[in-house]
Parts: C-alpha cells; sequence; structure tokens
C-alpha cells in the first residue's frame, strides 16, 4: 500500500504526494532528458534512477510491506536452497537468464551466502561452457564449411582485449561464455580473465534480491550504484576501444 506524504508550500496548504506519483514525475523528467545529445544529461538519468529507488524502498520498509512479505514466504516455504544450487549450475548453460538466478540467491541465501554461492558458480559455468563448445564447435564447422562459411578466429594478440570486452559487453550470459571458446580464446585467458569480471556484475542483482528479502533498502542502493559503475565503465571502454577494434578487425 502507497504511503501518502504531505508538504506545507508557502500559503500554508497542504499538498499531498504519493510515492508513485513522485516516482512517475521523475520518470517523466528522465524520458525527456534521455535523448539529450550531452553525455552529462545521460548519466543524470543515474541519479534520478537512485534517488527514486531510495525514497520507493524506504517508503516500501516504512510500510506493511504486504506483498514483500507474501513474496519471501513463498520463496522460503518452496525453494529448498539445494535445490536453488542445483538450478543455478545447470540452468544457465541453457540459456536461462543469470540475473534472475542471482536475484534469487539474494533471497534465499541472503548477500554474503550468496556471494559464495555465487563465486563458486561462475567457474563451474565457464569450465563446462568451455567444455562444451569445443565439442561442438567441429560438428557446427563442417556444417558451415558445406555453405561455404566459417567460425571467426580471434589472432592471438587480440584475445585477452576480446575476452575484456565481451564479458563487460552486455551480451546474454549464457552466449558470451560459448562464444568466446568458439572464437579461439584459450581456457586459462578464457578462465581467469572471466571469473572476477562476471562476479563483479553479478553483484547488483544478488544485492537487489537481497534488497527484497531483508526489506533492507541499503543493498538495493549499492546495487543501484555498482550498476551504475559498469555501465559508467562499460561506456567507457566502448567509447575507447569500440572504433579501434572494428578497424583493426577490418585490417585483418
Amino acid at each position: 500500500m502507497l504511503k501518502r506524504t504531505t508538504h506545507q508550500n508557502k500559503n500554508g496548504s497542504f499538498i499531498g504526494i504519493t510515492v508513485w506519483e513522485l516516482f512517475l514525475g521523475i520518470l517523466k523528467h528522465c524520458c525527456a532528458i534521455i535523448f539529450g545529445k550531452s553525455a552529462w544529461q545521460k548519466y543524470r538519468i543515474f541519479l534520478y534512477a537512485t534517488a527514486a529507488t531510495i525514497f520507493a524502498v524506504s517508503n516500501c520498509n516504512a510500510a506493511d510491506g504486504g506483498l514483500i512479505v507474501a513474496f519471501r514466504s513463498m520463496l522460503d516455504a518452496h525453494t529448498p536452497p539445494l535445490l536453488l544450487a542445483i538450478l543455478l549450475l545447470s540452468l544457465p548453460l541453457f540459456g536461462f537468464p543469470i540475473s534472475v538466478l542471482y536475484a534469487f540467491c539474494g533471497v534465499i541465501f541472503g548477500p554474503v551466502a550468496g556471494l559464495a554461492v555465487i563465486a563458486a558458480a561462475i567457474p563451474f559455468h565457464l569450465a563446462c561452457s568451455f567444455g562444451l563448445a569445443k565439442m561442438v564447435a567441429a560438428p557446427i564447422e563442417k556444417v558451415l564449411a558445406i555453405k561455404h562459411y566459417r567460425i571467426p578466429k580471434v589472432p592471438a594478440h587480440r584475445r585477452a582485449g576480446f575476452c575484456l570486452v565481451m564479458n563487460v559487453l552486455p551480451v546474454p550470459y549464457t552466449v558470451k561464455n560459448y562464444l568466446m571458446p568458439i572464437a579461439g580464446v584459450p581456457f586459462r585467458l578464457f578462465f581467469w580473465l572471466s571469473w572476477p569480471i562476471q562476479f563483479a556484475m553479478a553483484m547488483p542483482a544478488l544485492l537487489a534480491g537481497s534488497s527484497l528479502a531483508e526489506m533492507e533498502p541499503l543493498f538495493l542502493v549499492v546495487a543501484v550504484l555498482i550498476f551504475a559503475g559498469i555501465y559508467c565503465t562499460v561506456r567507457s571502454i566502448e567509447k575507447r576501444y569500440g572504433g579501434r577494434w572494428a578497424v583493426k578487425d577490418n585490417a585483418c
């Protein structure tokens, strides 16, 4: 249930504003500036989104929070931790959205144990993806050869950069984990470079799930800030290396 907050204006009268009305006003302003040409205008979206998230979650935390409590109780009652761990290990290998499972880990395990579970799951995904990719690469190449196509291979001196860019770009988790081995990235480079990057990018979803379970706004605020930092980092990498990457690849 949304709480109505009141603010007194200069004339002494009170104006009632619901959380939903405030959120819609902020969202409308964000949509108005998102098409601006200035980079600063685009980054302002994160400031508005963070402020709206803090305000909305704080009000939901102060309210009865019936829907959140019911959702949490349903998960606690019907999702055993062992089952969630098995799903986390298996489903991403077949294309299931990993962010959803990260959020559930935050709900079921909490932030600390959830990070430990995810830190153990990512190496399993990387090892299995590499093995499966190598198994299917040869048959796929034979089929493509019949049609006079071939899978492009990344030159050895560009594999580290390719692996870095693939991990930070918003490519589906399953796709990037299969594409890098097929493109010729060796296992050691693929494993040790992907593990810390993917672990860092898992934190926002995990903390968002923890904030739902614990009804703690701080976790969600930290998740938004981490996501904003990741976004800014990705944008910087795209601007700095995107054009160079395309030119070098065309020169091969």
